[in-house]
């Protein structure tokens, strides 16, 4: 009981008197979520990859919103935005990450990274370099 009212404390502390039913539910599911779980996320986490069996090239946007998922699930203090942008950039096809290296600056935003890599990646498709390996 006392493991109840603690989680239920933790909950309302983040959102004060204006907490709504769903908020706390989803908050206390969070915090209660099995360590089996997080490692089968964290091992999805690792697998994700822009080139399927060595013959099929995703989308990079397919990508992001696929590690970004698992990152939401797991939490940021579990994989981080250094963590997520190593990953992100090790996931990548190598043409692709050859090219996003190229441009990288440490005071772009994010969302910068984000519309840049997807540019690349919408010029090396539609020029046929995915293909022609």
């Amino acid at each position: 009981m006392k493991r109840g009212l603690k989680a239920s404390d933790q909950a309302f502390r983040p959102f004060g008197d204006n907490i709504t039913r769903d908020q706390l539910v989803g908050h206390i599911r969070d915090l209660f979520v099995s360590t089996r779980q997080k490692d089968n996320l964290f091992e999805k986490f690792n697998t994700v990859q822009q080139v399927i069996k060595e013959v099929q090239v995703g989308r990079i946007t397919e990508l992001i919103f696929d590690l970004k998922m698992y990152q939401h699930q797991l939490s940021e203090e579990v994989i981080t935005n250094y963590i997520f942008r190593q990953k992100l950039y090790k996931s990548m096809h190598p043409k692709l990450r050859q090219q996003a290296e190229l441009i990288y600056d440490e005071d772009d935003t994010f969302k910068q990274l984000i519309k840049d890599v997807d540019r690349i990646d919408t010029v090396l498709r539609d020029s046929g370099v995915y293909l022609n390996e």
